[in-house]
């Protein structure tokens, strides 16, 4: 292989997809007789493969491709995936192709093109229309090809061609199939489906699979479809003919002299055959001038001259005196049926029970020996003997493995498998039995052959195996126990289940079982420790656990009262005195259970604890908790009014003064001063609706602020508003606003002061279009139009009263 040819043609090639096919070739491609080998393609995914992927418009010679590996899906061949109007001339392959449709060894598709003096010697399979040398062919030509080796398809295998179409008369001529066929449906010998066409002067002897439409030439094929003498050796499939000749011939028809002296085919231009002589006494199916052959002889055979065959016993009298077979091996061949004069060869058995003969063939009946006779019919040849030995089969049983029992259990049967029955025979032509070494304890005890016999056809190839006795299990189980914190550990109580009869617990036990250290509250597993069991029994130990509970707590030394201001999280005791049952004070850590317990809420609150150690657990009744008082809070300083009039029927934003709580009520009570003229909302003070009084300018109020814990502070306040102006040349104007939902200036109108009068205000953007209109100042303008935000910029805006007309711009500022 020559460097860097894998890089770019072998299996590692382009991440194990190998060679990339040249693509839309056009022009003359010779390989001067020059081989490529060793051409790996895998791409099972893709189509049109081959070392071409395709190519129209050209001629192709003299290509020798050896060893060529293709996978792919459709369009598959060594040569070309797809190739159209294109000349093949003495183009060679061997390797394997596969792919799902039209699938061949040189082609997968060929169509308007010749194909002379070709061959085809791999493996090729696929799916569907499925060739030995092109998987799907239209309106082509073939000449003087062949193909051999094996051909696979699901449906339409042909030998030569999978799939053949033409409307035109094109032809197969002088061609040929030596290939072994395989098919689920549609299989023949040249070509599985054929659509119109001609096949002339042609021949098959392969192999072909018994399935629906299968033939010795074509598989399928319609009205149009023509074929002129052509034939197909019968003698090597089964099938019935189904193709349009019906010629179906023996081997020896096809290789015989009168063949090649009586039939239509130009044995003197394109045809040749090997014919016996003294000599060379050889023959052979036709085969093709034009094709380079292996020279006979030639081992090991390349490409050979098709069904070529020593038909002979050598007048050297080449029968050996002695041969050595087995019983239960196939029928074998004595000799040839004639000699290289064509006289007959005779064989006969001295003894038919052991070895029978049917024709040239022996078939084995028994072991033992016999002569065999073998005696050319020529009247004057002497006859000659032959001692067969019929040795006995070798039947080879091999013991199961894992055989095994439990100590104290009785032998399971010695099962075993034998391999070398020959002629049907069965299990039941053996006589005796497996036995095993004695023995009872636990070990391994060998399984040997014992009196188990076969009988005179078969020599015994025994192996063997491991009888095991394995301990019994002894399920040993220690009892639940128990002890209170600091007492010492009480004894343990083991219990035995699987004992032999006959056998005690403290025969076959030692030992003893052990805890886990430690003498805090809690469960501690009680473990096998250093006890064993005898070597009979395999010890289960079932543990349990040794449970240490809690002393008990009787009382608690007071922790007192803790007191703390309003809103301040106090100090807890870290821990408690506590008495014991046992009549002694210890002082044990205690997780106090304040997460619910209101900061800011005045008064006296219980709160409980939780005992931090697991060693001591508190009796019923007794509680460990600890008395919190919440001092009362100051009330607010101060409420701050500051007056804010940037929205419709807005007032002034309040403000409470407190330095320490930030969460207040703040309301307006009913029935005093100008109370019911306000509202309160979100802590600003706003007018009740249109509750303001134009001809009145001072307003008196008084509004109540209740803090957390209960505390109230009450402020008066005292409003004075100027008279509004009549004129609209006095209404004040605000050029901006920001609709951002921040609360502030999110909206916008001609004035926030009360407008009198019928009036209209639209506003215009840049365009010329009205995107808002209002006739009340309660409708303002958000923003939007059509429900959609405008973007930020100037707008004009034009004010209609009482016939006075103003107009402005207005700038709308969303920001970021």
């Amino acid at each position: 292989m020559s460097p860097g040819y894998g890089a770019l043609a072998g299996p590692q090639a382009n991440s194990g997809k190998g060679w990339i096919p040249v693509s839309n070739f056009k022009g003359r491609f010779s390989g001067n007789g020059y081989a490529i080998k060793d051409l790996f393609i895998n791409q099972p995914q893709l189509g049109n493969l081959g070392l071409f992927a395709n190519a129209a418009n050209s001629e192709f010679s003299q290509i020798k491709l050896r060893n060529i590996q293709v996978k792919g899906n459709s369009n598959v061949g060594a040569l070309i995936g797809v190739a159209v109007n294109v000349k093949v001339n003495a183009c060679s392959f061997t390797g394997s192709v596969n792919g799902k449709t039209y699938v061949g060894g040189l082609i997968g598709t060929l169509g308007n093109s010749i194909i002379n003096d070709s061959y085809s010697l791999g493996e090729i399979s696929g799916d569907k229309a499925v060739g030995g040398l092109v998987g799907n062919a239209y309106q082509t030509d073939v000449f003087r090809s062949f193909s051999t080796g094996s051909v696979s398809s699901e449906s339409e295998a042909g030998g030569l061609i999978g799939l053949f179409q033409s409307n035109s008369k094109n032809k197969v001529e002088n061609c040929y199939s030596l290939a072994s066929l395989e098919a689920g449906q549609i299989a023949g010998g040249l070509i599985g489906t054929m659509a119109g066409g001609l096949i002339n002067n042609s021949f098959f002897a392969g192999q072909i699979p018994a399935v629906p439409q299968a033939s010795g030439l074509v598989g399928k094929g319609d009205a149009s479809a023509g074929v002129n003498h052509s034939f197909w050796d019968r003698s090597l499939s089964q099938v019935a003919s189904s193709s349009p000749s019906k010629e179906a011939k023996t081997t020896m028809e096809l290789k015989s002299q009168s063949f090649s002296e009586v039939s239509e085919w130009d044995f003197e231009g394109v045809w040749a055959i090997k014919k016996p002589t003294a000599e060379s006494p050889y023959v052979s199916y036709p085969y093709l001038r034009s094709i380079p052959y292996d020279q006979v002889g030639l081992v090991p055979p390349f490409n050979p001259i098709p069904g070529l065959e020593n038909l002979r016993v050598p007048r050297e009298w080449e029968f050996p005196s002695e041969k050595s077979v087995s019983y239960g091996d196939p029928d074998f061949k004595l000799g040839d049926e004639v000699d290289s004069f064509w006289y007959p060869i005779s064989y006969s058995s001295s003894d038919t029970s052991v070895v029978k003969v049917i024709g040239n063939y022996a078939s084995i009946k028994k072991a033992g020996f016999v002569r065999i006779t073998a005696k050319i019919q020529d009247g004057r040849s002497p006859a000659k003997e032959q001692v067969v030995h019929v040795n006995p089969a070798v039947l080879k049983i091999t013991v199961n493995s894992g055989m095994a029992k439990v100590y104290g259990q009785k032998d399971p049967e010695f099962g075993f498998e034998a391999i070398g029955f020959k002629n049907q025979d069965k299990l039941d032509l053996l006589s005796g039995a497996v036995q095993r070494q004695a023995g009872e304890q636990v070990g391994t005890y060998p399984i040997q052959q014992g009196s188990l016999d076969a009988g005179l056809n078969y020599q015994i190839e025994f192996i063997g195996a491991e009888f095991v006795i394995n301990p019994k299990d002894l399920k040993v189980s220690v009892a639940k126990a128990q002890k209170s914190f600091g007492a010492a550990d009480p004894s343990f109580i083991l219990e035995a289940e699987g004992l032999i009869e006959g056998e005690s617990l403290s025969a076959v036990l030692e030992g003893k079982p052990k805890r886990q250290p430690g003498e805090n509250v809690g469960k501690y597993l009680i473990e096998q420790g250093d006890l064993i069991a005898s070597d009979n029994y395999k010890l289960v130990f079932n543990s349990d656990s040794l449970e240490i509970i809690p002393a008990l707590l009787i009382s608690m030394e007071s922790a007192g009262e803790i007191k703390t201001s309003w809103s301040v999280v106090p100090s807890f005791p870290k821990s408690g005195k506590f008495l014991t049952q046992e009549a002694q004070w210890v002082e044990l850590p205690i997780e106090w259970q304040n997460q619910g317990l209101d900061y800011f809420k005045r008064g006296s609150h219980l709160v409980n604890g939780k005992i931090n150690s697991p060693n001591y657990a508190l009796a019923v009744g007794l509680q460990a908790d600890v008395r919190v008082t919440v001092l009362p809070k100051v009330a607010p300083q101060d409420l701050l009014f500051q007056a804010n009039l940037s929205q419709a029927g807005l007032v002034g934003d309040l403000q409470v003064v407190d330095s320490i709580d930030d969460q207040h009520e703040i309301r307006i009570p009913n029935g005093l001063l100008d109370n019911s003229l306000f509202e309160i909302r979100e802590n600003r003070l706003w007018w009740v609706g249109k509750s303001k009084i134009e001809s009145k300018a001072n307003y008196s109020l008084e509004i109540e602020v209740e803090d957390r814990d209960g505390n109230i502070l009450k402020k008066k306040l005292s409003l004075e508003f100027k008279a509004v102006e009549k004129q609209q040349e006095s209404i004040e104007v605000f050029n901006s606003f920001s609709p951002n939902h921040d609360g502030i200036n999110d909206s916008w109108m001609i004035s926030d002061r009360v407008i009198e009068g019928q009036f209209k205000v639209v506003v215009i953007d840049g365009s010329g279009q009205v995107v808002f209109e209002s006739h009340s100042p309660e409708k303002r303008w958000d923003g939007n139009y059509l429900g959609r935000p405008m973007p930020d910029g100037t707008y004009y805006w034009i004010f209609e009263n009482a016939g006075n007309v103003r107009r402005g711009f207005l700038n709308l500022l969303r920001g970021r």
